[in-house]
């Protein structure tokens, strides 16, 4: 893995934390790797925890970041896989983001955020726009710390702005 220098220590750290928990990593990918088909999309891929499985049970994908210091790690550690079809940044906030990204209108079968959706504020306009990158019949799988009631100074921390 690329050793980074972050504007985000809080989030890399804790990516690079969850990286070294390949149980929990394995555990998390067990849990929607059945609905994975076609053309899959990561969205926050980060550094590739998941990724890496994804790519390693021969799956082809496109990973991506909002953190432009990510896609580049992602592009060392994945770009000359044969599996890795790109790998993109995407702001799912943008406010052009149909023109933006208008080559990936209905391109993906799968699109998978596993504890991203916290991150972004407008998480109603987050999914708007992963359905426009969506196939008809796709599949949008979400991940995200539960209970409301559960949301704390350590989410504020991390940056989430609610759990669900």
């Amino acid at each position: 893995m690329t050793t980074l220098t972050s504007k985000d220590p809080v989030g890399l750290h804790t990516l690079e934390v969850i990286a070294k928990a390949d149980r929990f990593n394995k555990w998390m990918y067990e849990q929607f790797k059945h609905q994975l088909k076609g053309e899959i999309l990561e969205i926050g891929s980060g550094i590739g925890n998941i990724s890496k499985l994804v790519i390693g049970e021969g799956h082809s994908i496109t990973l991506s970041d909002y953190n432009e210091e990510y896609c580049e790690s992602l592009k060392t550690e994945f770009s000359q896989n044969k599996n890795v079809r790109e790998i993109i940044s995407i702001d799912l906030l943008h406010r052009d983001f149909e023109n933006k990204y208008a080559c990936y209108k209905k391109k993906f079968d799968s699109i998978f955020l596993l504890n991203v959706i916290e991150h972004i504020e407008d998480d109603l306009m987050a999914v708007k726009n992963c359905s426009y990158l969506l196939t008809e019949k796709g599949h949008l799988i979400l991940l995200a710390p539960a209970y409301a009631w559960l949301y704390s100074s350590f989410d504020k921390q991390l940056g989430h702005f609610r759990n669900y």
